[in-house]
């Protein structure tokens, strides 16, 4: 492993007590910064390919795996391969366990069956978790007061219901009264691989290529063998897949007075003495069992304590998702309230929206929406007489265990969600401050969350998810926030089917299918894509970056889409979902037979008119947008690249150039043909990378940049060479960092990149159905409203005509050269000097 770079591999919740702080440290070579416990010069071999791809039209990529081995020492030994666990015990020898719900708080405090022999100084691992006691509490007797050790992660740790009987975590010992105990075994403990200079001065020179957890170790003893302990990890992909789903649930009641019978509503003469439905009133209440969801912080906003945020009633996979008004102590009051017109059983009503099957649908009680609640045999009763008895009292009523309330999984945005599922944060707040997800509502992948900028490409993340976009297709509500009593507009409720997913990845998979979005695991980073949409700036690869003079291409009929079947909810009620598949389809590859079929959808209905809500929804769109994309059979390169001139990711976007391929016309040579990569694969013995590019754009030898052009649409003509345009007819004005947020700012940043002196660029006028009308002006100065021409040819325009830039053909060719496109980016594809600038702005 002769290199200038040394190996660094970290497994957290493993370490040595002298250096608390850190997790297990694994090196190939001395690394000068290391604290003085890392075992330096034992990795002796790292796997010699890391391969992760994404298969076409696939919502999540692979899980990556790797392997690295390390010496057989008495302390790698000790460290990797040590199976004792040691219990804790109080003084009668039993075990120690877990008495309540343990916060995800990197500072947490523990309560315990007993603490009497837990004292300042020992480390104790809960669920694979070390802690290290900072001291016990005098304060709340019974728990421990914590700090993370050895690089473990906070997580929080639920009571488990084993039968129907509550049980902790058990206590484990890592160090204790002055001992050291062996690990336990490294499986299912995070780690991290990570390259670095040999004379680096300090971590932040290091280059994460692994994130993930071991899922073995093995050692060969046997003679002729090498003696060494082999580690396999999977990535951080297959954490997000593996990890449970299982939102907690709990029972509804009613508060309140339950009315009277009407036949004590009439005298002898029929006269009415009292109104009927006198008298009853109350609201819907429910108690969460905290040991499997945590704190509620609605009532402590003690940061790291569980942000329920919404509730959904349901029996069944039916329901309705309801608003917080109220939490005292751990009891739940929901906006959602009963009603029971005819004194004879009790429905809720005012929810937020309706649901079945992971379909949604807006309440409305103009259709008489409502959840038809039963009360248990007991409480059922319990009205009855209350009611014979002329009774005014308040009164407590249970429903029947089929109806149950769980959290609905809601966020302020679409991407702050995403991360929410992935971190368990609460609206992507990254310090707890704000509350964090339930233990079962999200992966809780066992990485810093502090770091999440490094795991997470948040440029793909919000191209990807676009909430503007999407919304007609996703569960779109007004919140209400019972801490603050404010309403939380376009609150976005993740569409999951009630007792149907297990896992994260299968929430995950199922979303992103439908709108047609994927996940890949590269690099130790996730990312996100859309399979049809503006794509960001490409990187451009051509010959002169190929590793070897070879490169392989593939058409395959398989490579491209036959038809499109777009879901979409025609009716949602208690008894059924009906969903309509809606084909789009290329004739000509149906005749054929050739091509894949996709499936995309709507998870919420717009409307009654189910077919006006399919046109207008961004299923039908991005459907029509599939099968006018990959209708053709696109091609396949199988390159291999130097790393130290191109370094792509999985799911990155590219500008494909080679003199060695042939093109469309049959001759040799295409330029710029545009596509995305579907498959890495990287040797970190050689500087090489084998890269698999899908370029659905491949057709000719010269390809042009997919074009990001400033448009505008007119509004007015005030004055002779002077325009009103619309502020944001084709710019999306959430869009992301620096790029432009309103029309005439795209002009305006436009103008910026020009070269030429005086400072202008050519615009063509079209009508509103993109028909030229054959009249040029040059634009020379934006206004916040308008844009001002060197001369009146635009005087003519009428509101609606189009005015974008003219043909690349009729620009200064200085200009051309200083931006590929319309979009602010200089010659190399940055916006002021970041690729992450350079993601998709226009609507």
């Amino acid at each position: 492993m002769a290199s200038d770079r040394a190996i660094i591999v970290r497994i957290a919740g493993i370490g040595f007590e002298a250096d608390k702080a850190y997790p297990l440290t694994l090196t190939s070579v001395n690394v000068g910064y290391l604290q003085g416990t890392a075992l330096q010069g034992v990795v002796t071999d790292l796997s010699a390919q890391f391969s992760s791809e994404i298969p076409i039209f696939s919502a999540m990529g692979s899980d990556p795996t790797t392997t690295f081995s390390v010496l057989s020492t008495t302390d790698t030994l000790s460290a990797l391969m040590s199976r004792g666990a040691t219990q804790v015990r109080d003084l009668n020898e039993a075990s120690i366990q877990t008495t309540e719900y343990v916060t995800p708080s990197p500072a947490p405090t523990i309560a315990l069956t007993d603490t009497s022999t837990i004292g300042f100084g020992d480390i104790v691992r809960i669920n694979g978790i070390a802690y290290y006691v900072n001291a016990s509490s005098a304060s709340t007797p019974g728990t421990i007061d914590c700090l993370m050790a050895y690089g473990s992660v906070p997580q929080p740790i639920p009571i488990r219901v084993i039968g129907e009987q509550p049980s902790g975590s058990t206590v484990y010992a890592s160090y204790w009264q002055g001992t050291n105990y062996p690990t336990g075994g490294a499986e299912q403990q995070p780690v991290t691989i990570s390259t670095v200079e040999i004379d680096a001065p300090d971590a932040t020179h290091e280059t994460v290529i692994f994130r993930g957890v071991v899922s073995r170790a093995n050692i060969q003893t046997s003679a002729g063998a090498d003696n060494q302990i082999r580690v396999e990890c999977m990535s951080l992909m297959g954490v997000i897949r593996n990890a449970p789903w299982a939102p907690s649930t709990s029972g509804l009641r009613f508060e309140g007075t339950p009315g009277f019978n009407e036949d004590r509503f009439y005298e002898a003469d029929d006269d009415r003495l009292l109104p009927p439905n006198s008298n009853f009133s109350g609201v819907l209440k429910t108690v969460p069992n905290t040991s499997l969801t945590g704190p509620i912080f609605e009532a402590t906003s003690v940061p790291y304590d569980t942000r329920f945020g919404t509730m959904q009633i349901r029996t069944g996979g039916y329901g309705g998702v309801t608003s917080i008004i109220d939490v005292s102590g751990n009891e739940i009051t929901l906006s959602a309230r009963p009603v029971d017109p005819d004194l004879d059983d009790i429905r809720a009503v005012g929810f937020n929206l309706m649901f079945n099957d992971g379909y949604y649908r807006q309440y409305s009680s103009t259709n008489g929406d409502d959840l038809n609640v039963a009360l248990s045999a007991s409480s059922l009763r319990a009205i009855r007489n209350a009611r014979a008895r002329f009774s005014t009292s308040p009164t407590s009523l249970n429903f029947d265990s089929a109806f149950v309330t769980e959290i609905a999984f809601s966020s302020a945005s679409f991407q702050s969600l995403i991360v929410d599922l992935i971190f368990g944060t609460y609206n992507a707040d990254m310090t707890g401050a704000s509350g964090v997800r339930a233990w079962g509502m999200s992966a809780w992948i066992p990485f810093d969350i502090t770091i999440a900028p490094d795991i997470i490409d948040y440029g793909s993340l919000n191209a990807a998810f676009n909430t503007e976009q999407m919304q007609t297709d996703l569960p779109l509500m007004n919140g209400w926030d019972p801490m603050t009593s404010t309403q939380l507009p376009n609150t976005v409720v993740l569409p999951v089917k009630a007792e149907g997913p297990k896992t994260i990845g299968e929430v995950l998979e199922s979303l992103m299918k439908n709108l047609g979005v994927f996940m890949v695991y590269d690099r130790g980073r996730i990312s996100f894509g859309r399979w049809a949409s503006e794509n960001p700036w490409p990187t451009v690869v051509n010959d002169s970056d190929f590793a070897e003079p070879k490169i392989a291409l593939t058409y395959d009929r398989n490579n491209s889409i036959q038809a499109v079947s777009v879901e979409y909810p025609a009716t949602i009620t208690a008894d059924e979902v009906n969903i309509t598949k809606n084909p789009i389809a290329n004739v000509e590859r149906i005749i054929n037979g050739a091509g894949k079929m996709v499936t995309v959808g709507s998870m919420m209905q717009q409307g009654d008119d189910y077919q006006a809500g399919l046109i207008n929804s961004f299923a039908f769109r991005n459907g029509t947008d599939l099968v006018t994309r990959y209708s053709q059979a696109a091609g396949i390169i199988e390159v291999t690249l130097r790393n130290e001139t191109i370094d792509l990711a999985v799911g990155e976007y590219v500008s494909f150039s080679s003199a060695f391929i042939p093109n469309g016309s049959g001759t040799m040579g295409v330029v710029n043909a545009t596509g995305i990569v579907l498959k890495a694969v990287r040797s970190y013995l050689t500087p090489t990378s084998s890269y698999t590019l899908f370029l659905p754009g491949y057709l000719f030898a010269a390809n042009r940049v997919s074009m990001l052009s400033a448009s505008a649409r007119v509004e007015t003509v005030p004055s002779s060479g002077t325009v009103a345009i619309e502020q944001n007819a084709f710019t999306d004005l959430n869009s992301q960092l620096n790029a432009p947020k309103s029309d005439p700012e795209a002009f305006q940043q436009v103008l910026d990149r020009c070269v030429t002196v005086p400072v202008n660029i050519k615009c063509a006028l079209y009508d509103q159905y993109g028909t030229p009308y054959g009249i040029t002006a040059r634009l020379i100065s934006v206004g916040s409203t308008t844009l001002t021409f060197s001369d009146g040819a635009f005087d003519g325009a009428v509101a609606g005509d189009i005015i974008v830039l003219d043909f690349a053909s009729n620009q200064d060719p200085l200009n051309l050269a200083a931006s590929w496109d319309a979009f602010q980016a200089d010659n190399l594809g940055l916006v002021v000097g970041d690729p992450a600038y350079s993601y998709p702005w226009s609507r």
